[in-house]
């Protein structure tokens, strides 16, 4: 832009401006599609592999990408039509995004090995075929009650590739592996709540797998739409 103000006449300036303004925006929207496909392609691939919802640690990745949109949308808006106010706004803006951007990368490293364990390939030698059989004793053994499990965890025990396994649980599941052992879990706590109304929820979430009741609630709602506090109170009556 400032070799368009000194070389080509004023006419010609006006042109430039709209051409720069066209560019800088449509660049503004390819990343954004880029970041929204690799975020989501992200979360799927964590989901796959841990069974907690550990990409929700990482929120503050998205958070900080669509900051910076409205950052690089307020740096234009500034240009075009620049005034003290809107000056002052900018610079303010700038500098609380750039605070809390320079805080979260700060501590990225110590996240960092959340994101890379998940991306790295391990052996594929291991047989593609999955032994149900195995699998079913797993769930029976109730293995997946343990805090922290990840699908390493569960390929080990029935003899398999985590990347074999994950494709089986997503193509005959049609659930991502995070999904599939909360499934798991609340049909656990169900079966608690069912055989056992007079257990508080703290008691039914350790038992079933989860840190705590208020993750077993949450979970419950999302599931069924209701309070698992509901089918204690029913079983109780009954």
């Amino acid at each position: 832009m400032v070799a368009c103000y000194v070389i080509l006449p004023k006419s010609a300036v006006e042109v430039s401006v709209y051409v720069f303004t066209m560019m800088y925006c449509a660049t503004l929207v390819y990343f954004t599609y880029c970041f929204t496909d690799s975020y989501r392609r992200f979360r799927v691939t964590m989901d796959n592999f841990y069974s907690e919802d550990l990409a929700a640690r990482l929120r503050w990745i998205a958070i900080v990408f669509y900051a910076a949109l409205v950052v690089g949308v307020f740096a234009l808006v500034t240009a075009q039509y620049f005034n003290f106010v809107l000056g002052t706004a900018f610079a303010l803006t700038s500098l609380c995004f750039y605070t809390f951007f320079g805080i979260q990368i700060l501590n990225y490293q110590w996240q960092f090995e959340i994101i890379e364990t998940p991306q790295n390939d391990e052996n594929t030698e291991s047989p593609a075929k999955i032994n149900t059989g195995l699998l079913r004793r797993w769930i029976d053994e109730k293995q997946l009650m343990e805090q922290g499990i990840t699908i390493n965890n569960v390929a080990h025990y029935i003899g398999t590739n985590r990347h074999y396994l994950s494709e089986y649980i997503n193509a005959n599941k049609n659930m991502t592996f995070r999904q599939w052992i909360n499934s798991l879990r609340l049909a656990e706590a169900k079966k608690l709540i069912r055989e056992n109304p007079e257990m508080t929820l703290n008691e039914i979430a350790e038992q079933s797998g989860y840190s705590n009741a208020r993750n077993l609630i949450r979970q419950f709602y999302q599931q069924t739409g209701g309070s698992p506090t509901v089918g204690k109170e029913k079983n109780l009556n009954s």
